[in-house]
């Protein structure tokens, strides 16, 4: 990833009180325009989903378009259809307990993979090494 071009940034506790202030007055009114178009776009959308032709709206073919298209294996129109409907699987993690013990850390993994556990206090005391 190309990181240049962040030379030319002052930091706002560098700045003049104006100056933040002349900035972040700039930033409200392009949030309220950025708003006020994303307000409009969901409305015009909404009135032609409203919109009706051959005693259908739009937004009633629109529905059977994705659920056709899901009917033949579209995966994406699957999901569409499932994340609408309030069904959207929720990715759970699992949150272990980390102890620390003598500058090592004891996980339930470290029973089950001894060998991975050694190598990772391996790379963390190399790390910690040469940055300490």
């Amino acid at each position: 990833m190309n990181n240049k071009g962040h030379e030319n940034l002052i930091p706002a506790n560098e700045r003049s009180e104006d100056e933040v202030r002349e900035l972040g007055k700039n930033g409200g009114i392009k949030s309220g325009e950025a708003r006020r178009a994303k307000r409009k776009l969901k409305e015009e959308l909404q009135a032609l989903m409203e919109l009706a032709q051959n005693g259908q709206t739009n937004q009633e073919r629109l529905c059977f378009a994705i659920f056709e298209k899901a009917l033949k294996g579209d995966v994406q129109a699957f999901n569409a259809i499932r994340d609408t409907m309030g069904e959207k699987p929720v990715a759970v993690v699992e949150q272990t307990n980390i102890e620390k013990q003598d500058s090592t850390l004891d996980f339930d993994l470290a029973k089950e993979a001894p060998e991975l556990s050694k190598q990772v206090d391996e790379i963390f005391n190399k790390w910690f090494d040469e940055n300490y």
